[in-house]
């Protein structure tokens, strides 16, 4: 089973055995850089991707953006933002209230994105 650690980023394979414990900057040149990044990996996605907004803009502002972000939540390992799971305190199941909690984090992030390229691109959406 594959699982990726939202706050180590260790990639797990099995009980014992993982591959990696960092985070992965690349570049449109084709360049990357390992980095360790010890932010949740929802909030690192969404931080990452506003950023790439911004600067894109900055850059090329006449030029178009494709921009695909993919969360790792809310697959395995269940490790939601503390203060998501705020939100899901009424939900009695452990497991379920956790789940929760990453949806949340999915949510709070897609909403960040969307204020971004609103504020960044404007009406220029589609």
């Amino acid at each position: 089973m594959w699982n990726i650690d939202s706050w180590t980023k260790e990639l797990r394979l099995g009980a014992w055995r993982f591959f990696s414990r960092d985070w992965v900057s690349a570049k449109e040149d084709k360049t990357y850089q390992h980095i360790l990044d010890t932010r949740h990996a929802t909030a690192a996605i969404t931080s990452n991707a506003q950023k790439a907004i911004v600067d894109h803009v900055k850059e090329n502002p006449s030029e178009p953006l494709f921009l695909y972000v993919a969360y790792t939540a809310a697959h395995s390992p269940v490790q939601p933002m503390p203060r998501h799971t705020e939100v899901c305190k009424d939900i009695p199941h452990q497991w379920r209230r956790d789940f929760c909690g990453m949806v949340v984090g999915i949510d709070e992030g897609v909403k960040n994105l969307t204020q971004t390229i609103r504020d960044s691109l404007g009406p220029n959406t589609s």
